[in-house]
């Protein structure tokens, strides 16, 4: 029973681990997130998950890391909220 317990504690999707390997790309490649600086990752809420792997990801080299949800847009050009801008 313990053992069944463990492997399912420790079951590795291999969807987040891909997921994870391209948000570092993303992060420390394309955004050229350095350590030290401050990262804000604005997620919707359709895709809180997506949300979550990238501040987890920001969090390996940067300690001041803050995610915030809104609500999903209509069209991808209609401006963030007025406290994200």
């Amino acid at each position: 029973m313990l053992s069944q317990i463990s492997q399912k504690k420790w079951k590795i999707n291999i969807n987040e681990l891909m997921m994870i390997h391209g948000t570092r790309t993303v992060a420390y490649v394309c955004a050229k997130v350095q350590p030290g600086e401050n990262v804000l990752v604005v997620s919707d809420m359709k895709k809180h998950s997506i949300g979550k792997i990238i501040a987890n990801v920001a969090m390996e080299r940067n300690d001041d890391v803050v995610l915030t949800f809104i609500k999903p847009r209509k069209r991808a050009e209609v401006k963030p909220l007025v406290q994200i801008a």
